[in-house]
């Protein structure tokens, strides 16, 4: 999964990729011992027979050799395993606008036509467009956790209006603008990153939902526009499952009575624990929309 630590398309003069080897169990706490240096860190399946994944991390400051060996003791410890192999080599710069374009292409995901700004040719008359700006494909749907997230507000629709709803944790807006598009309401969204508000604003603006979305600067549901507006009737967390997990209080306290929850960014084999901390709210799980690996949950605080 694509996490995002800053504007994924600024490049300072050289970038390193870090790679680790591992368990998919085991990626979260090398990404943890990575996080206050990572540009951006991705995941991915290598070998399905024995469950080995690859952890790749962009830096931008010259790698200390010491400093690298220390984390990855650091994690390996903390997991109990042997410090796995770590390779390091330096990122060619790259026009990323230009590489997004070409591997951006319109995508249906249910009555949602997602395409990028780039893209002339008009959506399907009978689909619900997002436009998204090209800079920001980060949020473009493409990925299992967006997709998720975008099947399950289709299916909410269909039983039920939502008239204050919260997209926490952002990111491009996608969802907080397929919110506003779906039910012609408005809809708040918040982002820790600068760079992604930004980005939503200018996304709302593609799609002529400015007047129905409103993008906040804030820490999670500390933020002063979270606390004014809420309880919420329906809240939307695509972000991480230790995030998830540790938000799970204060999900519940902004959450109306009846209301519904939908949590992205989770893995299958991380579902149980983050169930486990929203349970503990008195939330049920009613449906959940597994896609590659990746599971998104519908819940209702009943």
């Amino acid at each position: 999964m694509l996490k995002s630590h800053a504007n994924p398309f600024h490049q300072p003069a050289k970038q390193w990729q870090l790679r680790i080897h591992a368990q998919r169990d085991e990626m979260p706490a090398f990404e943890e011992a990575f996080g206050d240096i990572a540009l951006a860190s991705v995941s991915f399946e290598v070998n399905e027979d024995t469950d080995e994944w690859a952890l790749d991390i962009v830096i931008d400051t010259p790698p200390d050799a010491g400093d690298l060996a220390s984390r990855m003791a650091l994690a390996s410890g903390l997991l109990g395993i042997a410090t796995p192999k770590l390779d390091v080599k330096v990122l060619e710069a790259k026009d990323w606008v230009s590489e997004v374009e070409r591997g951006f292409p319109p995508l249906q995901v249910g009555r949602f036509y997602v395409y990028g700004s780039h893209v002339t040719t008009p959506p399907p008359k009978s689909a619900i467009p997002l436009r998204i700006s090209a800079g920001a494909a980060f949020g473009s749907g493409e990925h299992a956790t967006t997709s998720g997230c975008l099947r399950a507000l289709e299916g909410l629709a269909r039983k039920r209006h939502f008239t204050r709803p919260l997209d926490m944790g952002c990111g491009s807006g996608i969802l907080a603008i397929a919110m506003a598009k779906l039910w012609h309401i408005r809809v708040l969204g918040v982002d820790i990153d600068p760079v992604s508000v930004h980005v939503a604003r200018e996304n709302a603006n593609l799609n002529r939902t400015q007047q129905l979305n409103r993008f906040a600067i804030g820490d999670g549901y500390h933020a002063p526009p979270v606390r004014a507006q809420g309880p919420f009737d329906l809240i939307v967390a695509n972000i991480l499952a230790r995030p998830l997990m540790r938000m799970a209080p204060l999900l519940a306290k902004h959450l109306m009575p009846g209301g519904i929850v939908v949590l992205s960014g989770l893995l299958d084999f991380q579902e149980r624990m983050v169930l486990d901390r929203h349970r503990a709210q008195g939330l049920k799980l009613i449906r959940r929309i597994p896609q590659n690996h990746w599971h998104t949950l519908i819940l209702a605080n009943q």
